[in-house]
């Protein structure tokens, strides 16, 4: 019956509140131009009533009005409300037009529109609405929104003006400055002919449009691409900030936006639409006339249509796939493994973020997984050092698309047996397993050989397994797997362990994580303070880090307590107890630290512990010496180092050296020390006596023939353990030190040895320590020399009363037990050298003098070809310099250089004549002469790594000095401001070898006219002399000084810089 019908002319039109009319001419067959006029009303989405010209209006529904409903059958919902349509010949009220002038007027001025531009009726509504509003706009302000209404009058017919009037502008956006696209070019012109319809324009045409064919508006001062000022609020700056809007939601991965971010772009949209013309109630209608009953009904109604629709369809496609299964399932019952895709889909956990100083180590992973020839990439590391961070890194980073690799993340941590493992494995890999197989190694096997492309497995907290008796079938089952997937198949592992396996032909990779470096262990530190007041206020960030060894889960705890407990209360806290501290909800420390404890053996575990009595790092020697010691004799330290290495509970920073991590000393200090603590004590008094022999054969190898360097660089490498025994046996005194007889064993020897390896404070504090504690028990001799070395380093701070003191009593020791030292020649030797620098310096030259004959005469009957003699030589050439008695003095050094040379080779002594003879050479004005000794010092000195060392500040001072008389002031500045350097490191805070490098200093740039850095140079040389107590006169530039100071009276008032 319709199929001789058709709509001619459909349209809608707005009535009073939710009703809208559809008002339509329906032909009444295709070859006649005759049509009814058929009106159909809508109230809300559901047709009420109709009304038809024809006869059959009558009965009720006419075939008219249902051809309408039924060319709105995808805008409407009428089929429920089909039957209830009542239609009517007679002219009802609200379908008759009205005939006064008023509603003739107000008909002209009714919005209509075509309706098969919208949706439904509801947004046809929505439409008519907004056209109602902009005209209301226009007849409140004709003026003021001029620009603004011929925008939507140009949106509304923009067809009529691009013919008109830009079709060459347009034609250039699309052919010359190609802006303009071919789809959007067959909207403005059809190829139908057509004129365009501006409904099909999306923002994005529309705003090209405006800016460049409305000269009224103006390019806003960002441009039309960027977000304006929020200041600006010009018609441009507006349509610049909808279009800005609409990229910003369409261009988002999300469709669901945040509560907060969805208020602020809505209030932000709504004042540009606003201010274009948009009445305020329609955009608050668009935002919230969804949200109601009718609509849940609707949906609900239109879910129930489809799944009529479709559920039959549904039932027809499961039953094919149950067929398709049934067939492959009988045809393939050999093959256990389910059948896989191409393409494995991935299977990773959230990427974590802000991860700090793993950089290096997440690049050395993927570049070895990607290099094809790398089995397995084992990620080992200490308790708590990141390695399941890690992990994640290098998943993420493998999983991107320009990798072309598959990448599965199986987390392993609770897997207590070899199949447990493999069924996790399984669990992985497989994206849906409906059974899981009997036999778990089989299925991935064959899962392994299906596998064509690259597909990387990372096998998270693998430490059970491997520490487990089933770790090389576990390897060997990867290494089959990766065979028989071709070498596709790659395996990234993380554990403390290292895996460790007797040679399968499997190349395994194993990259270590280390403790973070400061930098990044304060990033760290930092990322984890909750707020940004807290990670402003920190100050001691440092001191944190390092007291929690720079280890990251310690440094997350730590960080996050911040937020909750003041930075001094936490450093105490993690100075007192850091373990006790360092836990966090399920994070701890100390368990993680545990954790790897519980997989050692009894003998590890002792081991470990008795290993933790070394206060720093250590080599295999100590333990050689230490273990067997404490334990059973048939113990081998080496197996133990191996294993504990192994599990990262022992670092190696080099080789045949090792280290234990302070959070796990403290760890054993808590847990373990008191189960082992007799073996920790005697492992303390076997390791004291180890180094305390170790620093004696370091004191001969020193004063050996070119061994100097060898044993310096020993002591530095083994410093910490040497300076804490050091100080526990001096502080226990001297009985407690003759134990270790070997130190004693020509004593001047040994703390020569020192003075160069350790801190002048240190070292004076040793000696006093030693010579004090139990002073009545000391032999004679050895107090003697403990006197003259104390004297010694209080003459070189100018403690002249203590030097004093010492010097006379170790005198009065010597004359009462002088036969005693016929048997302790080098004694004896240190004592006279001692005794007459001391006499030097209390102006006795003739009585020093004599006591230089003695000691030269002593060395030449029993010391001839000894050291000992090259230093007599060089006391005595020193005083006969003093009394200007330089050819005596230059035939001593010479005399002294070629015994030092001979005996000594390279050595600290030898240099220190090199400059003793350059001195003498400076003084008796030959300075030209005396750089190359200065320099053949220096060099020594560089050479045997003592550049920077505290010997070196007087060299570098009088070798400044001399370049400063020759002439060469720049150079002379730049060893002067060296030696400063090394004294301000060095020495202690007031030192009388300071205030002769800035007093020098202060006279060359007095030289150099430089006054201001003169004067300030001076006055903190001789401020710091008056500190110590000294004066002008004590210094061997008095004279320089006071040519100065005298020129310069006002800076230097005599009262306050007494000459």
């Amino acid at each position: 019956m319709f199929q001789s019908r058709r709509v001619k002319h459909i349209k809608a039109i707005q009535g009073e509140g939710l009703s809208i009319y559809v008002k339509a001419s329906v032909l009444k067959s295709f070859s006649s131009d005759v049509t009814r006029t058929v009106t159909v009303l809508f109230e809300g989405n559901k047709p009420k009533r109709s009304f038809c010209e024809c006869p059959e209006g009558a009965c009720g529904l006419c075939c008219h009005a249902v051809l309408v409903l039924l060319q709105l059958k995808y805008f409407t919902e009428h089929n429920n409300f089909l039957l209830a349509l009542t239609c009517t010949q007679k002219l009802q009220k609200w379908h008759c037009p009205s005939t006064s002038d008023e509603a003739k007027a107000k008909t002209k001025a009714a919005s209509h529109i075509r309706l098969k531009y919208f949706r439904n009726v509801r947004s046809a509504r929505k439409a008519i609405y907004h056209k109602r509003s902009t005209k209301k706009v226009e007849t409140h302000s004709s003026e003021s929104v001029t620009d603004i209404d011929r925008s939507d009058w140009f949106t509304r017919d923009v067809g009529e003006i691009s013919h008109k009037n830009n079709k060459r502008t347009l034609d250039d956006l699309k052919n010359k400055k190609r802006v303009l696209n071919g789809n959007q070019w067959e909207k403005l012109f059809p190829p139908s002919g057509d004129p365009p319809d501006s409904k099909t324009f999306d923002i994005i045409l529309l705003h090209l449009l405006l800016r460049n064919i409305c000269p009224a508006l103006k390019k806003p001062s960002t441009g039309w691409h960027e977000m304006p000022a929020d200041t600006d609020h010009s018609r441009e700056a507006e349509i610049v900030r909808i279009k800005y809007f609409r990229n910003s939601v369409s261009h988002n991965f999300s469709t669901g936006v945040p509560n907060d971010e969805f208020e602020d772009k809505w209030n932000t949209i709504s004042h540009s639409l606003v201010a274009l013309g948009v009445d305020q109630l329609e955009i608050n209608c668009l935002k919230t006339q969804d949200i109601d009953h009718g609509t849940q009904r609707r949906i609900d109604e239109e879910v129930e249509k489809w799944k009529l629709d479709i559920e039959p369809r549904v039932q027809t496609l499961e039953h094919k796939v149950e067929q398709i299964e049934s067939r492959i399932s009988s045809n393939q019952q050999h093959i256990s493994a389910p059948l896989v895709t191409r393409k494995l889909p991935n299977c990773l956990p959230d990427e974590v973020h802000h991860v700090f100083g793993r950089s290096e180590e997440i690049k050395r992973a993927v570049e070895a997984v990607q290099s094809g020839t790398v089995s397995i990439v084992s990620l080992t590391g200490g308790p708590g050092f990141g390695k399941t961070t890690v992990a994640n890194k290098v998943a993420h980073e493998l999983a991107k698309r320009e990798n072309s690799r598959s990448v599965l993340f199986c987390p392993l941590t609770y897997e207590p047996s070899l199949d447990d493992v493999f069924t996790e494995m399984i669990l992985t890999c497989s994206a849906s397993p409906s059974q899981l197989p009997e036999n778990p190694k089989r299925w991935l096997l064959n899962w392994s050989k299906q596998q064509s492309g690259k597909v990387t497995l990372i096998l998270d907290n693998a430490d059970r397994v491997l520490e487990s008796e089933d770790r090389h079938q576990f390897v060997d089952t990867l290494r089959k797997m990766r065979t028989l997937s071709r070498q596709n198949l790659t395996f990234v592992t993380t554990s403390r362990k290292t895996v460790d396996v007797p040679s399968c032909g499997s190349n395994i990779q194993n990259i270590r994580l280390n403790s973070l470096s400061s930098p990044d262990a304060i990033n760290v530190l930092v990322s984890r303070a909750r707020d940004s007041e807290t990670r402003q206020k920190l100050s001691q960030s440092e001191k944190i880090v390092s007291l929690c060894g720079c280890v990251p889960l310690a440094l997350r705890i730590a960080g996050s307590l911040l937020s909750h407990c003041e930075e001094d209360k936490l450093i105490e806290k993690l100075a007192n107890q850091p373990l006790d501290v360092l836990q966090d909800n399920n994070d701890s420390v100390d368990k993680t630290i545990k954790t790897s404890f519980d997989f050692l053996s009894e003998a590890e575990r002792k081991g470990l512990t008795i290993m933790s009595v070394f206060p720093g790092p250590f080599d295999s020697d100590a333990t050689e010496a230490v273990l067997p010691a404490v334990m059973d004799s048939e113990i081998q330290p080496v197996l133990i180092l191996q294993s504990l290495q192994n599990r990262c509970l022992l670092e190696q920073p080099s080789s045949c050296r090792y280290e234990i991590h302070q959070l796990i000393k403290m760890f054993l200090s808590k847990h373990c020390h008191t189960k082992y603590s007799e073996a920790v004590a005697q492992g303390k008094e076997v390791a004291c006596a180890h180094y305390m022999s170790r620093l004696a054969e370091n004191a001969d190898r020193y004063w050996g023939k070119d061994t100097c360097k060898q044993s310096l660089d020993s002591f530095n490498k083994d410093r910490h353990n040497f300076e804490h025994y050091l100080q526990q046996r001096g502080s226990e005194g001297y009985v407690a030190m003759k134990s270790c007889e070997a130190f004693f064993d020509n004593l001047h020897q040994k703390c020569m040895y020192l003075e160069m390896c350790v801190h002048p404070r240190f070292y004076t504090h040793f000696l006093q320590e030693l010579l004090t504690v139990n002073a009545t028990e000391i032999n004679p001799v050895r107090k003697v020399e403990l006197l003259c070395l104390l004297g010694r380093e209080e003459r070189k701070v100018r403690h002249t009363e203590k030097y004093k003191n010492y010097m006379e009593e170790a005198y009065k020791l010597y004359s009462k037990n002088k036969t005693k030292f016929e048997k302790y020649v080098m004694s004896e030797i240190t004592f006279l050298n001692g005794y007459a620098r001391f006499l030097s310096d209390e102006k006795m030259p003739t009585t020093c003098k004599e006591v230089c004959d003695d000691a030269l005469r002593i060395c030449e009957q029993k010391l001839c070809n000894h050291f000992e003699r090259g230093a007599a030589l060089m006391v005595a050439g020193r005083e006969d310099k003093h009394c200007r008695r330089f050819t005596e003095a230059e035939k001593k050094f010479s005399e002294a250089l070629n015994l030092l040379k001979e005996c000594l080779g390279e050595h600290l002594m030898t240099a220190k004549c090199f400059k003793f003879i350059a001195d003498l050479k400076l003084n008796d004005g030959k300075g030209s002469l005396a750089v190359k000794s200065y320099k053949e010092s220096l060099e020594m000195m560089e050479h045997l790594g003592m550049d920077g060392h505290k010997e070196t500040i007087l060299l570098l001072k009088n070798y400044g000095s001399c370049q400063m008389s020759n002439g060469n002031y720049e150079e002379a500045r730049a060893l002067l401001e060296k030696a400063e350097l090394v004294a301000e490191r060095e020495l202690v805070e007031d030192h009388m070898w300071k205030v002769r490098v800035k007093t020098e200093l202060a006279i060359l740039f007095h030289k150099e006219r430089k006054e201001d850095q003169m004067i300030e140079a001076m006055k903190n040389g001789l401020e710091m002399c008056y500190r110590l107590e000294n004066t002008v006169e004590e210094l061997g530039n008095k004279r320089e000084i006071r040519k100065v100071l005298n020129g310069h009276p006002e800076k230097f008032p005599k009262d306050k810089y007494p000459r």
